[in-house]
């Protein structure tokens, strides 16, 4: 496993079955290049550690460490970082750090002054008068003034505590569940809020519970509004000097601002600031790529406390209509054809015709019009072949209908895309499994592995 500390370092953990088992880490660098600073925690006493290879060529140079049982090693490009090993885990200085690395196979419980851990992985960092600590698989950790406590060890949830401020975080969950928090320094009227969205919370002894639901999300728990999440340019529609775009709203957002780069985002400036997610950029030059993001604002905090920027969005200033959609698929079925076609940015739309090449049909004609990259054709003489590519479908004879797609920005409609069809003979729309998800590759036969291996044939959903 490797457990990733900010900017700073990371530990990797090589859990071994037994302790007579070897272990081996290597690491290797282009001739001439530093090696990093490499700490061996675990698996390097002296009666554990047995080999330290050094390997030089005319390419490389690098460095073996062989041992038996389990073995971490802590990896950084700095070279002021100080590390020993702990019953925990490890404990890892700086001179502006100080953190409580949680690394063990079996569960641990630790407890040092206002510092709780219960779990197999998390980290606590203590940096000035910030506390930052991350849950990664566990069902505890407390920091002062604020502690997690879950059954769920697959909820990962990491927080910053810092003078002044309202704590917050993230957390990941597989499934949805739950969480209790204990706040002793939170007023009554504090509320937990998730990506920006207030939550409704049990409270019984000082302790909150509250459901989460599954996936990535933003928590923070405050009697004020929650700092906005950072919002996402979800499209825009481009045309001539000119682009609408188009942002995810956010809870707790009352403003949107829109920033713009025309560098690659090295640098930024601000377009316009709006009050719905929303905005049209104009004066753009045509030919050019320009860059967009949104930062969400609300009005209990000041633009220093706004969102953070969300992820950067590119436009292509054009005056031109759109290129014809790549990728044209069609997955067949017995009596529908599932249609499927790439994303172009910028559009306003797309265009999906369909004529009859069975029945000679020398038009095509407008079937569907709108963002969808994907339409559901039906019609009762559609055919799966189960003979294989080149080859009759056998039975009825099978309706070919052909396909084509064009995009529509505010310059017009484009080229329309090369032709796909549902002949069933053809290579293009051969599924010799259809329906069939991905596959691991094993030695196992065909018809393995058995019920009972805990490795299925198929990859979960």
């Amino acid at each position: 496993s490797v457990l990733l500390a900010g900017h700073d370092y990371f530990v990797v953990y090589d859990h071994v079955v037994n302790p007579s088992v070897p272990h081996r880490l290597t690491w290797f660098v282009r001739r001439g290049d530093q090696m990093p600073t490499l700490k061996l925690l675990r698996g390097a006493e002296p009666r554990n550690e047995t080999k330290h290879t050094e390997i030089n060529t005319e390419a490389s140079t690098g460095i073996w460490f062989d041992g038996v049982g389990d073995s971490m090693t802590l990896v950084s490009h700095r070279k002021d970082i100080d590390a020993e090993v702990a019953p925990f885990g490890c404990r890892v200085r700086t001179e502006d750090i100080d953190d409580l690395v949680f690394r063990n196979p079996q569960p641990v419980e630790f407890s040092e002054d206002e510092f709780v851990f219960e779990g197999t992985a998390g980290l606590i960092r203590r940096a000035g008068s910030r506390i930052e600590f991350a849950l990664f698989h566990g069902t505890h950790i407390a920091v002062p003034g604020l502690a997690f406590s879950t059954a769920d060890t697959d909820l990962g949830i990491s927080g910053a505590v810092a003078n002044g401020e309202a704590p917050r975080g993230f957390y990941y969950a597989p499934q949805a569940s739950s969480v209790s928090i204990a706040a002793p320094l939170a007023t009554e009227k504090a509320t937990f809020y998730i990506d920006g969205a207030p939550q409704t919370i049990r409270s019984e002894s000082g302790v909150l519970t509250v459901e989460v639901p599954a996936g990535r999300h933003s928590w923070e728990l405050t009697d004020r509004l929650p700092v906005p999440v950072a919002p996402s340019i979800e499209r825009t529609e481009n045309r001539a000097s000119a682009a609408e775009v188009f942002a995810s709203p956010v809870a707790s957002a009352t403003k949107y601002r829109f920033e713009i780069s025309a560098d690659s985002g090295a640098t930024w400036s601000t377009a316009t600031t709006e009050a719905q997610p929303h905005c049209e950029l104009t004066g753009l030059a045509n030919g050019q790529k320009i860059h967009v993001r949104a930062v969400a604002i609300n009005e209990q905090h000041a633009e220093q406390h706004a969102s953070e920027p969300g992820p950067e969005y590119p436009i292509y200033v054009t005056d031109q209509p759109p290129p014809a959609p790549d990728g044209l698929h069609v997955d067949l079925r017995d009596g529908e054809a599932r249609v499927t076609w790439g994303e172009l940015l910028g559009v306003t739309e797309y265009h999906f015709y369909a004529r009859s090449k069975t029945a000679g049909e020398k038009e095509f004609q407008l079937i569907y019009r709108g963002r969808d990259r994907a339409h559901v054709h039906r019609h009762p003489g559609i055919r799966v072949s189960n003979s294989g590519p080149g080859k009759s479908s056998g039975g009825e004879s099978a309706e070919v209908i052909e396909f084509c797609v064009s995009a529509v920005n505010g310059n017009g409609e484009g080229h329309r895309s090369p032709v796909a069809d549902t002949d069933p003979s053809s290579w293009r729309n051969w599924d010799p499994k259809p329906g069939e998800p991905f596959r691991r590759v094993s030695s196992f036969p065909p018809d393995s592995p058995p019920s009972e291996s805990e490795w299925p044939r198929y990859y979960p959903a």
